[in-house]
């Protein structure tokens, strides 16, 4: 993408956007979850990248942005509503949306917790919905429900659904376990194949791919692994975020992270990621405390983004020797 190059804020904006819509209106597509075809539909670079201090920011910033996406599954676990909600901060966007937004996820909850008291309602059903988007266009969903199991999949088909100045066309295929115990839903998955996204009118991005969602109740945990190839209209550049996995553990003050997989980049090919150290933010926080996410690329080089309470580094290794050959602050730009 252009911004994804250029301005590394407006894409974490943006990809959130993108991320939260298709999280709480479901996800287009006919692929196969389990072999989405991804390889063929990124269209970039495919050998390993050289880190470099003219490239490192970008790679480096743009691979750790696939972990915001955490942030909006956090608001779908709701096993901890204080927490949640107080994750949500720092992401101007959430208040723009809203909750109509929310709508699909608080349907199927509603309609789970209702069966309760409703004892002429089936067990297994079909249900419908259509949200109106607030600048025009519809999200039409239909779901099924097995309120013995817990069980839901279903199909949501957007018709220039527009909220805030992103519209979306396509449909989706969605399904997910509802926690009978804890009252909340469970497990999330969805796939999705050339789902488009406008922007205010000004930048198209289409997306394929794949993405699972899993929290567990017991310990406050949550697993996510995305398989997301994103493609920019204008630039016709890709950008493939490769069996990319965030493990999140819940706290008292905040959220433990670990990263891993592998980011593709256009220009540049693909880096390793990892997290050496994990990632500790705070709930009224967007970025991380504390922690190291790296970057692993040719010849043993590396690239790593050190978070520190006040600020953020980015250093670079560039020759593959082991020292940091480029260090720059860059916590005013992106925190």
């Amino acid at each position: 993408m252009k911004n994804f190059k250029k301005n590394t804020m407006a894409i974490s904006t943006k990809l959130l956007c993108l991320l939260l819509l298709l999280t709480f209106l479901g996800c287009s597509g006919d692929s196969d979850p389990k072999d989405p075809g991804l390889s063929s539909k990124y269209k970039g670079t495919t050998t390993e990248a050289a880190l470099s201090a003219d490239n490192s920011n970008t790679l480096a910033v743009s691979a750790y942005d696939g972990s915001t996406l955490s942030y909006v599954l956090q608001q779908t676990s709701d096993f901890d509503k204080k927490k949640n909600q107080n994750s949500m901060n720092g992401h101007g966007f959430f208040p723009q949306v809203g909750q109509t937004v929310l709508q699909p996820v608080i349907f199927v909850k509603k309609t789970m917790n209702h069966s309760k008291t409703v004892a002429s309602k089936p067990l297994a059903r079909t249900d419908s919905k259509v949200i109106y988007g607030s600048d025009g266009g519809t999200a039409s969903m239909t779901i099924n429900i097995n309120e013995a199991t817990g069980s839901f999949s279903g199909t949501v088909t957007y018709a220039m659904f527009s909220e805030d100045g992103v519209t979306l066309d396509g449909s989706s295929d969605i399904s997910g376990q509802y926690s009978i115990e804890y009252e909340a839903i469970s497990n999330f998955s969805f796939s999705f194949n050339a789902l488009e996204f406008d922007f205010y009118s000004a930048e198209t991005l289409t997306l394929t791919g794949t993405l699972d969602w899993d929290v567990d109740f017991s310990d406050n945990s949550e697993n996510m692994t995305m398989n997301l190839v994103i493609w920019d209209e204008e630039t016709e550049k890709t950008y493939w975020f490769d069996n990319y996995r965030i493990e999140t553990i819940f706290y008292e003050s905040g959220i433990s992270q670990t990263i891993s997989g592998r980011y593709y980049d256009f220009d540049n090919g693909f880096v390793d990621i990892s997290t050496p150290e994990s990632l500790f933010i705070y709930y009224d926080d967007s970025w991380p405390v504390e922690g190291v996410f790296r970057c692993d690329g040719k010849n043993g080089t590396w690239a790593r983004l050190v978070f520190e309470t006040e600020t953020t580094w980015l250093q670079v290794d560039s020759d593959g020797n082991g020292g940091i050959d480029y260090e720059i602050e860059i916590a005013p730009e992106m925190k």
